[in-house]
C-alpha cells in the first residue's frame, strides 16, 4: 500500500488535537469514551451512502461542487518524477550514509574503526565495559570523552591502552566518577566516502539500508525512490487540488456547525491545560501573545477553511460513490495503532470514533486521489516566480496530463 504520510497525519492525526467530529459525531466519541471499538465482523466494503451517514447533514445541501474534472494546477518543478529529481533527492539521502573504505593511514576524526576493548576499573572487568568486532566512529560521541579521541593517531594492528575517568553521572552508578582503563585492539581503519546514485553497489545498500528499510540491493532502492518521488509528486498534485476544488466550489455551512468546531477546540486546548495544571487564558497570553477572545476568532478562521475542505472532500466522497475495503481500512488502523503506541480501540477514539475516521481515510486515501488524477499539472519553478498573476508560469513549464496510479 503506498502511503501518503503527510495527508495522513494532516489529515487524521490531527483532528484529535482540536476538535473530534462532525456534527453528531462528537456525540458519538464523547458517550463511547469509556467503550471499546472494534473492528471485528466489519463488511467487506464500507459504502459511500453508508459512510455520509455519519454526519447529521445531507451534504448535497450545502456543497455545490466545482468542475473536478477541468482542474489545473501548479506544482513546483522539483515534484516532477524525471531522473534527474531522482538522482538529486537520493544523493541528499546518500550523503548521510557515507561509504566507509578500508585504509593503512592512521585514524582520523570521522574515519570508523573496528576495535576490540576490554575495561576495567580497580583491575576488575566491569559489566558492558568490553566488547569484540565494534564498529565506531571517531568523533560520534559514543562512548565517554577521551575514549574516541584517544584513537586518533593509530593504524590498524595497534593495541592501545586509554587511562579514562567516568563521569560523576555516568548512567552506569557502579562505575560513575571513577577511574577506568581501556585496553583497545584496532582491527580496522576506515574512511568515509560519500557515496552517490551512480556507483550503488548491492554490498552498500545492505550495509546501510536492509535493517531499518528492508533494502538489499541497488534494485531495491532505486525502486523505493522512484516510488517515494512519485508520493511526494502525489501529495502536491492533491493538496493543489483541494485547494483549488475548494476555491470554485460553492459551499455553506450547516447551521451551529462552525461554532460547534471553534467550542470544541477551545475545549479540547482548556481540558490539555487542565492535565498540566495552567489555566487557558494563561497558555493562550503564554504561547501566541492573545486574548482568549482573540484566540477564538484565530480558531475560528482556521477552522473556516478546514471545514471548507471536509463538506467538499464529503461531497466528492458522494459524487464519485466511493467503496472502501475494510481490510484496507483495517489495516492502516492496525499500522497507525502501533506506531503511536496506542490500542486499535484508542487510536480510533482519538482520531474521532469509527465512523468519522473511515469517511476521513475514504475522504483523502479514495475520493482525493481519484478526483486528482483528472487535473491537468504544469511543473513550475515557483523560487523564481513574482507575486503578480502575470509572471505565475514561467517559461519553460512543462504542461502534462497528470495519469499517475495513485491507488493505494
Amino acid at each position: 500500500m503506498k502511503k501518503k504520510l503527510v495527508l495522513l497525519l494532516a489529515a487524521v492525526m490531527a483532528v484529535s488535537v482540536v476538535f473530534t467530529g462532525c456534527g453528531n459525531r462528537a456525540d458519538e466519541v464523547s458517550n463511547s469514551s469509556s467503550e471499546e471499538i472494534t473492528l471485528d465482523n466489519e463488511p467487506r466494503n464500507y459504502r459511500a451512502k453508508d459512510m455520509l451517514k455519519s454526519t447529521d447533514y445531507d451534504v448535497e445541501d450545502y456543497v455545490t461542487l466545482g468542475d473536478y474534472k477541468k482542474i489545473a494546477v501548479e506544482i513546483d518543478k522539483s515534484y516532477e518524477v524525471t531522473d534527474a529529481n531522482i538522482t538529486a533527492q537520493a544523493n541528499d539521502l546518500l550523503s548521510q550514509y557515507p561509504n566507509y573504505v578500508e585504509t593503512d593511514e592512521a585514524a582520523k576524526e570521522k574515519d570508523m574503526v573496528n576495535i576490540d576493548y576490554v575495561g576495567t576499573v580497580d583491575d576488575s572487568e566491569f559489566e558492558g565495559g568490553s566488547g569484540e568486532d565494534y564498529d565506531l566512529v571517531l568523533g560520534s560521541g559514543t562512548f565517554i570523552d577521551g575514549f574516541e579521541d584517544g584513537l586518533i593517531g593509530h593504524k590498524a594492528g595497534e593495541k592501545v591502552t586509554l587511562n579514562l575517568k567516568f563521569p560523576d553521572d555516568y548512567s552506569g552508578k557502579e562505575v560513575a566518577g571513577k577511574d577506568a582503563q581501556f585496553e583497545v585492539t584496532i582491527n580496522k581503519v576506515s574512511t568515509p566516502e560519500e557515496m552517490d546514485y551512480d556507483h550503488l553497489t548491492d554490498e552498500y545498500v545492505a550495509s546501510n539500508f536492509s535493517q531499518n528499510y528492508g533494502l538489499n540491493t541497488v534494485d531495491d532502492f532505486k525502486q523505493r525512490m522512484n516510488d517515494s518521488m512519485e508520493n511526494q509528486r502525489d501529495v502536491q498534485i492533491q493538496s493543489a487540488f483541494l485547494d483549488k476544488l475548494v476555491s470554485e466550489s460553492k459551499i455553506k455551512f450547516p447551521e451551529g456547525l462552525l461554532d460547534e468546531r471553534v467550542q470544541q477546540a477551545m475545549d479540547s486546548y482548556e481540558e490539555t491545560c487542565k492535565q498540566y495544571g495552567m489555566k487557558l487564558e494563561d497558555y493562550i497570553q503564554n504561547m501566541y501573545g492573545q486574548s482568549e477572545e482573540e484566540f477564538r476568532a484565530s480558531q475560528e478562521e482556521q477552522l473556516t477553511e478546514s471545514l471548507k475542505e471536509e463538506l467538499v472532500l464529503e461531497a466528492l466522497v458522494k459524487e464519485l460513490n466511493c467503496k472502501l475495503p475494510s481490510k484496507e481500512f483495517i489495516s492502516f488502523v492496525q499500522y497507525y495503532a502501533q506506531q503511536y503506541g496506542m490500542s486499535e480501540s484508542e487510536f480510533i477514539k482519538q482520531c474521532g470514533g469509527k465512523d468519522y475516521l473511515i469517511l476521513n481515510y475514504a475522504e483523502y486515501y479514495k475520493a482525493l486521489p481519484e478526483a486528482a488524477k483528472n487535473a491537468k499539472v504544469s511543473y513550475v519553478d515557483t523560487s523564481k516566480q513574482s507575486d503578480s498573476d502575470t509572471d505565475s508560469n514561467s517559461e519553460g513549464s512543462t504542461d502534462t496530463d497528470n495519469s499517475a496510479d495513485t491507488d493505494q
